[in-house]
């Protein structure tokens, strides 16, 4: 079976050197596994004997412009890849800005502030 990074359960000094390099280069973080069986993020690379480590889902985050349609019953988004071009682009008349990150096949959904 192909090596995950994301659903590692070998100690870092058990993977194939391959591996290893995998682990260390993914570029969204790592989470450790505890004692106590608890992933927690860590912040540096993985670098200790004897512990578990996993690359963290890459997330994918859209910015949408939320408008009031003409009708009262409907609402019209325009979608960006950033909160700068989302900003950037908004119209006078935008009632909100919502957020939406995917990250290993979830949404999440947040609704920020307009400035």
């Amino acid at each position: 079976m192909p090596f995950s990074v994301t659903k590692n359960s070998r100690p870092l000094e058990l993977l194939l050197p391959r591996d290893q390099q995998k682990l260390l280069e993914w570029p969204h973080g790592w989470v450790v596994l505890t004692e106590a069986g608890i992933w927690q993020p860590q912040e540096t690379k993985p670098s200790k004997r004897g512990l578990v480590y996993r690359g963290v889902e890459e997330v994918v985050s859209v910015w949408c412009n939320v408008y009031q349609a003409w009708e009262k019953d409907r609402i019209l988004m325009r979608k960006y890849g950033s909160r700068e071009m989302a900003n950037e682009n908004a119209e006078p008349h935008r009632v909100g800005v919502l957020r939406i990150d995917v990250k290993a096949g979830k949404i999440t959904l947040h609704v920020e502030d307009q400035e």
